[in-house]
């Protein structure tokens, strides 16, 4: 975990995915605006454009996967946004994420849920501490 005063990296890194996620969606729009109208113009510069965008959504990805979120909020943050990512963007929620990817996510989610269960700012709770009280 990190200082308190340390922003958690997280949100750092959904900004940033959200940003070039936005950027390649409009992007996508071009290019079928001009496909339906009849103007796209194949070209060399607007092939390494789209490459461009791609990659650099590609790389936020890449990135969000690998950063551990260091607060319960991020946490929270992260399942959050990348259910909503994966949900919008693919009839198969983990298929977002290439293997090497997705193994990533699911090993910073673990790794920052282990760190945070285990700090001192969580109580440990005896399992009658869970029972209702009317029981």
């Amino acid at each position: 975990m990190t200082d308190s005063s340390e922003p958690d990296p997280i949100f750092a890194a959904i900004e940033r995915h959200r940003k070039a996620h936005s950027a390649m969606q409009a992007f996508d729009g071009e290019l079928l605006e001009e496909l339906l109208a009849g103007t796209l113009n194949a070209t060399k510069e607007a092939e390494g454009a789209m490459y461009a965008v791609a990659d650099a959504e590609i790389d936020a990805v890449r990135a969000l996967a690998r950063v551990v979120p260091t607060t319960l909020q991020g946490l929270l943050a992260m399942l959050v946004y990348v259910g909503d990512y994966a949900a919008g963007n693919s009839s198969e929620p983990l298929d977002v994420f290439d293997a090497e990817d997705g193994n990533a996510l699911l090993s910073s989610l673990a790794r920052a849920a282990r760190t945070l269960l285990s700090s001192e700012d969580c109580e440990e709770r005896s399992p009658d501490q869970d029972k209702n009280p009317r029981d």
